[in-house]
């Protein structure tokens, strides 16, 4: 019996998002919001407008669970100033999306980029030094 191509790819990406860790599940929901920027710029230059409105939305639903999943009661200071910042980020999607800016969306994928990049060498740090809850920097994601 041979398996549909398309189904082993779902079942894959299944089990790799079950199996990541909380780490890396933020990043991979970065990645996500990067592919679909990039991929609204695309459908956008193409005058895919439909294609262009949905992607914007599956990268701003990203963005709000993003913004969800800090835990404020853990650092408090530095999880209120990154929920304002991927806000920002959001607005500025839905922004683009109005206007149809790719030169906007060019400086957002930038932005996430660099949330992306950063998360992942702080995840990467904690899990290779394996610290104790507390001496971690006070910024958890809820699970």
């Amino acid at each position: 019996m041979t398996m549909n191509p398309y189904k082993a790819q779902q079942a894959y990406k299944t089990t790799s998002i079950q199996t990541a860790s909380q780490g890396r599940l933020v990043v991979m929901l970065f990645e996500g919001a990067i592919k679909f920027m990039n991929q609204f710029a695309e459908a956008t230059k193409a005058r895919k407008i439909e294609e262009a409105h949905n992607n914007s939305m599956k990268a701003q639903r990203i963005m709000t669970e993003l913004i969800l999943a800090l835990d404020h009661s853990k650092g408090e200071e530095i999880s209120r100033i990154i929920a304002r910042a991927y806000e920002e980020i959001r607005v500025r999607m839905i922004t683009a999306n109005i206007r149809k800016d790719v030169a906007m969306v060019e400086e957002i994928v930038k932005d996430l980029d660099a949330f992306r990049t950063t998360w992942n060498e702080v995840f990467k740090k904690v899990e290779v030094n394996v610290e104790s809850p507390k001496t971690q920097s006070g910024v958890s994601i809820k699970t």
